[in-house]
């Protein structure tokens, strides 16, 4: 066997998810040399395409194909045939990969990490409908009500995209494809994502998916991936180890949120629901920020404003070693999406530290945490829900140490590399 493992499309290794990189990490222990090849697609305006540069990282080797960007399906296709692996496993989402796995016969295994694989809004906000609930649909053109909430106001930028004729909103696109126009971009992407997305989805069936949680497997289903296809597997993390849990001597129940600052993790939820609770009975630690772009900076600094009066800290991003020295002072991890989340390493992290997690019920969530046991798991977008049992949490400590107690982590990174093995093994022999 060998088998290709591509990276994100764009990215190289070294800039990868810690997820992505400790699966090649720990894949790079179970297969030899001649077995598993590292392969990254970076896009390149400048450098003649394709062009292949081979290094070795470890022992393996590593091929970082450079291609411009209107040439990487054929030159994936080129790559591919290059290198003549039995298997790839892709991290892209693009669906070049699979396109050209499928034009040479070769079979493709594909993680799902974001929800924009599939959700046109994609941005961070993969299957947040346009009301904040979690999306159930097919993609269909209700996917431009969804998609016109990112936009300056929102009613009316639906109202002109289910006005305007589809040949109109293609006609535009053609002539302004490769600008960036203010506001006119990414308006005509809202009705371009959505035939992207559905072509994406033709492509899809072709590959053997890999989700992290049963309400990503419903919505594969109904957009028509075939069920034999459809892997389930929830994500896998380094174990951290079981950090001391600390006392209650100043009967005040520290939480920690930790993740992105973005609209869609809801943490305007979260302020709102410390709303009215005495402040000398816990402490809410904010670690992560958000991203550059202006409407997340618009975010932040709305949760600031609404965490004034609140005792609330802001530690911003911080490496893993002091993200650890913020935690071994918590009892509790916060979880407050409102949107489809894949899986929630976040939440893999904690639990596997000890930490118990009030979490909604997001999706990935739902797949570690069992309520009462080892967290306690809310609906989504609910104010009420997460203050009454934020107040549940402090007035029952008792409660939280148990469930501390039940905290490890979910599946170790060793377990899914395994299942990835199986899934190989078995397409193989078909």
């Amino acid at each position: 066997m060998k088998l290709l493992f591509l990276t994100t499309y764009g990215i190289d290794i070294n800039k990868e998810h810690i997820f992505t990189k400790n699966v090649w990490k720990y894949l790079s222990q179970y297969y030899t040399p001649t077995q598993l090849i590292l392969g990254s697609c970076i896009i390149d305006e400048q450098k003649p395409s394709p062009y292949i540069e081979e290094k070795k990282l470890n022992g393996f080797i590593y091929y970082l194909l450079y291609t411009q960007s209107a040439f990487a399906k054929d030159n994936l296709k080129k790559f591919f045939q290059h290198i003549s692996p039995s298997i790839i496993h892709s991290n892209m989402i693009e669906g070049y990969d699979i396109e050209a796995a499928r034009g040479l016969g070769i079979p493709i295994v594909l993680t799902i990490h974001i929800g924009g694989i599939i959700c046109p809004r994609g941005g961070g906000n993969g299957f947040l409908m346009y009301n904040d609930s979690i999306c159930n649909q097919p993609v269909s053109n209700i996917c431009m009500k969804c998609g016109c909430m990112d936009l300056p106001l929102p009613r009316l930028s639906y109202a002109l995209l289910k006005l305007l004729p589809k040949s109109i909103l293609e006609y535009i696109y053609s002539k302004i494809k490769d600008k960036n126009l203010f506001y006119i971009t990414p308006f005509i992407n809202k009705f371009i994502w959505i035939q992207n997305r559905k072509k994406y989805i033709q492509f899809l069936s072709y590959a053997h998916v890999i989700v992290a949680n049963y309400r990503l497997v419903s919505i594969l289903k109904m957009n028509g991936i075939p069920e034999d296809n459809i892997h389930l597997i929830p994500h896998g993390v380094k174990d951290r180890g079981i950090l001391p849990f600390p006392d209650y001597s100043d009967n005040k129940v520290k939480f920690y949120y930790l993740g992105r600052v973005q609209y869609s993790k809801g943490l305007h939820i979260l302020m709102k629901a410390f709303d009215g609770i005495d402040k000398s009975k816990y402490e809410l630690h904010i670690i992560g920020d958000a991203e550059l772009r202006r409407k997340e900076q618009r975010y932040y600094s709305h949760i600031k404003s609404l965490a004034k009066n609140k005792n609330v800290i802001f530690h911003g991003r911080l490496p893993n070693d002091r993200i650890e020295e913020v935690v071994q002072d918590c009892h509790v991890m916060i979880h407050s999406a409102i949107f489809l989340e894949v899986y929630g390493i976040a939440i893999a992290e904690s639990l596997s530290m000890g930490r118990p997690v009030l979490a909604t019920k997001c999706g990935g969530a739902e797949m570690q945490i069992k309520d009462g046991v080892n967290g306690w798991l809310v609906e989504p977008n609910s104010v009420s829900e997460m203050r009454n049992k934020i107040l549940y949490i402090i007035d029952h400590f008792d409660d939280v140490c148990s469930c501390a107690k039940n905290s490890r982590i979910p599946h170790p990174i060793e377990e899914y590399c395994h299942d990835l093995q199986f899934i190989y093994n078995d397409i193989l022999t078909q």
